[in-house]
């Protein structure tokens, strides 16, 4: 059956002004075909972090900016934002 979910990929990044390569974890959309087997993913990362667990603190953090105020992304103030909910 064809789907997606979330999975963690690990990547090793190099580039001309890095003295070595880095691993790099991310999250990102993974999409399967009708057999179960990853067919693609998402071209961006939906989080980055240079370990497992840096990939965990990254998600606890995002998960307590929901209960923060929402901030407008043209003014950069704080917003009432809870008729939304």
């Amino acid at each position: 059956m064809s789907g997606w979910n979330y999975r963690v990929f690990k990547r090793i990044h190099t580039h001309k002004y890095l003295p070595e390569p880095e691993i790099l974890y991310e999250i990102r959309e993974a999409f399967y075909d009708d057999d179960g087997k990853v067919d693609g993913w998402a071209e961006m990362p939906d989080v980055i972090a240079d370990s497992l667990d840096g990939l965990k603190w990254t998600l606890n953090k995002m998960m307590e900016s929901i209960d923060k105020p929402v901030i407008d992304h043209n003014t950069g103030e704080e917003i009432d934002d809870t008729a939304q909910n």
